[in-house]
């Protein structure tokens, strides 16, 4: 590692390192520039990074010989990594450049610049400083420029990372909301857009992801007690590989006085086309707080519900009415069924109006049964004992009998 000087004067001189400076001790360019401590303010110096192997991060810094010659110390203090740069140092005679840093003190100004390395692409650049944009609020922002269509790329992936971290952080420290905002503005329908992207592969070469992989999470961290824990995430995966691609999304929460796991799983790897939507750790699914909520819409309500066992703990209404006078554990049936002819093996409870029967013409609701079997009608007996029935679309009566025999 020897850095060869191009350009040699007493004014300006420009070096070059094209090996490939490893981290480590700095290299020490003594030039054939005299001057003294107090001209080093004169001292103008451009550090251009050719090449970046790794995450290097260059500096340069410069001083006063013993016999009056200044040396510059570049510097790669990480470690696996290496940079090849170009030095371009002179001394100037500019006096507004010596009064501008005379201030604290007079010290060699050098610039650390990106240059372009083989095959046109720009090398790093690292930043150590802590910049505040304007002066008035007005100011305080940053325009990366469209110019080229592009963005802001934050990377964090070299072979350099060896542990979990993040990779852009903001930070509010306010009373007030100052949520992270991405905004569009325009004469159109799409609105600000989020997108999250997996793949297997390498960045220049995607592969297909395979099924279980995580397409995306977003993982919520509260402060409960003395630390920040992970209290809730959101996780999209991949359920079905191609050529049966579906995908599927998967809600953990922490319960009262519980820890984190699975609550909700919405997959696309149902049977056919269907949307399987599974709940876990003995949910609660509750309509409102009155009870008037539904499942489906009110003119779409579900067509049908396979469950196991039905435990009504209330009442069970049909058709939507509601039962009235501080019923309980009642079934109601309005009195608008449309029964079928017997079916074998199969009954049939319903209620039809009364209006109109053979026995006495009183408009009322009444039970009605279709079944396979037949039925006998009771004799004659009081009106009050009689209970009137439908059965198999004829009118017939059951007769009460009070279990003294009164």
């Amino acid at each position: 590692m020897a850095a060869t000087r191009l350009v040699s004067g007493i004014l300006r001189e420009i070096w070059q390192e094209s090996a490939g400076q490893p981290g480590g001790p700095p290299q020490t360019i003594v030039t054939g520039i005299r001057l003294s401590n107090e001209q080093k303010q004169r001292v103008r110096a451009t550090l251009v990074i050719d090449t970046v192997v790794g995450p290097a991060l260059a500096s340069a810094s410069g001083d006063v010989t013993s016999d009056g010659f200044l040396q510059i110390r570049v510097f790669n203090g990480v470690g696996g990594t290496s940079i090849s740069w170009t030095l371009d140092v002179q001394l100037t005679h500019s006096m507004q450049q010596a009064l501008d840093h005379r201030t604290p003190t007079p010290d060699v100004y050098i610039a650390v610049v990106n240059g372009f390395g083989v095959g046109g692409t720009a090398s790093a650049q690292n930043l150590a400083q802590t910049y505040d944009l304007g002066a008035a609020a007005a100011d305080q922002r940053m325009v990366i420029s469209t110019a080229k269509g592009g963005g802001v790329v934050v990377e964090a992936s070299t072979a350099a990372v060896t542990a979990d971290g993040g990779s852009l952080e903001i930070r509010q420290n306010a009373a007030f909301a100052v949520p992270f905002v991405i905004r569009r503005v325009g004469n159109i329908a799409g609105g600000p857009n989020a997108q999250f992207a997996k793949a297997r592969g390498t960045l220049p070469i995607p592969a297909a992801v395979q099924s279980g992989d995580e397409l995306a999470t977003i993982d919520y961290y509260g402060f409960p007690v003395a630390a920040y824990t992970l209290d809730a995430r959101i996780v999209t995966a991949c359920v079905s590989a191609a050529p049966t691609y579906g995908t599927g999304f998967e809600f953990h929460l922490t319960p009262r006085s519980g820890a984190l796991g699975l609550a909700m799983k919405l997959n696309g790897d149902g049977v056919g086309s269907n949307t399987v939507l599974t709940l876990y750790n003995s949910p609660e699914v509750v309509s409102s707080a009155d009870h008037s909520g539904r499942l489906g819409e009110a003119s779409l309500r579900w067509a049908s519900a396979h469950i196991d066992t039905v435990n009504a703990y209330s009442n069970v209404c049909l058709g939507g009415a509601a039962i009235g006078g501080g019923a309980l554990q009642t079934v109601l049936l309005p009195n608008t069924a449309t029964m079928p002819v017997p079916q074998a093996n199969q009954v049939y409870l319903g209620s039809k109006d009364w209006a109109g029967s053979p026995f006495g013409g009183i408009a009322g609701a009444t039970f009605e049964v279709v079944a396979e079997a037949l039925v006998q009608a009771a004799g004659a007996a009081p009106a009050d004992t009689l209970i009137p029935i439908r059965y198999n679309g004829a009118d017939f009566v059951l007769l009460a009998i009070a279990a003294d025999g009164g």
